[in-house]
């Protein structure tokens, strides 16, 4: 059991779990949904992040290893393990900090709306999509929650959002409402709201090498997409991929101009 115990406490965060652990603020209960092995409660715990923690997942098999992982680090007193789906394992305002990650932007949305009323008094949102930010940034915004900062890494070959959001207090509705204001990219193409749903706002006007090479990536991406959609003859199909085209048109155009600009580190 000592070995085991040795392995557990000193198990390294992936570069992706780390970059959201640097971006929880001291409070006093962290909650992780979708929490899967409890690593990223059990080092916010052992660096006196937080006071406490609620790690939640809805599947036995992370549960369990989570257990495993907590005892091992001697935390189980400070570390809540509770099964439920999304946000229902918190009470209302139980939570200071919410961490969501490492899952498809449509399922963090449907979380976050199916359990909007236990975020009541939480003051950071941490997310961290794999796919569908678009979806999630629209969300915070739709619902009172304004994009404080956000950032993109890229781990073994696969690039990641990090969000990190708080309540637009009262009063405040205009700051959050200016973040998605058109802004012109390098000087160059006026990007609008919606692209800067998909892109990030922050992003945008705060471009990193990381984020350009993610975007050309994306680029690829998409025209390998747009070439098999053009085998097809469905009318639908057709019109997918004529937004598909316009839409990636405007990324390849904006990237053009931000590569003309001394990126930021990253």
């Amino acid at each position: 059991m000592k070995g085991k115990e040795a392995m557990a406490i000193t198990f390294q965060l992936s570069r992706r779990l780390a970059a959201i652990a640097g971006r929880i603020p001291r409070c006093g209960t962290l909650a992780d949904i979708g929490s899967d092995h409890a690593l990223l409660p059990i080092h916010a715990v052992k660096a006196g992040l937080c006071r406490k923690a609620v790690a939640g997942d809805l599947h036995d098999g992370p549960l369990k290893a989570a257990m495993r992982n907590i005892a091992a680090a001697g935390l189980l007193d400070r570390i809540d393990v509770r099964k439920g789906d999304g946000l229902g394992v918190l009470a209302p305002g139980e939570a200071d900090v919410v961490v969501i990650a490492g899952m498809g932007g449509a399922t963090m949305t449907d979380i976050l709306a199916a359990g909007e009323d236990r975020l009541e008094g939480t003051g950071v949102l941490l997310l961290q999509p794999n796919v569908g930010a678009r979806d999630v940034r629209r969300w915070l915004h739709d619902h009172g929650w304004y994009l404080r900062d956000e950032c993109v890494l890229e781990e073994d070959g696969v690039f990641y959002d990090i969000l990190e959001a708080v309540p637009a207090r009262p009063g405040e509705e205009e700051r959050a409402a200016r973040l998605y204001e058109p802004v012109a990219a390098g000087g160059g193409p006026v990007v609008a709201a919606d692209l800067q749903f998909l892109l990030g706002p922050h992003l945008v006007r705060r471009p990193s090498r990381t984020f350009l090479d993610r975007w050309q990536a994306e680029i690829a991406k998409r025209e390998r997409i747009i070439a098999r959609m053009k085998n097809s003859d469905s009318p639908e199909t057709a019109g997918k991929r004529e937004r598909l085209e316009e839409e990636t048109a405007k990324i390849r155009e904006v990237l053009s101009c931000l590569r003309t600009v001394t990126p930021s580190s990253g």
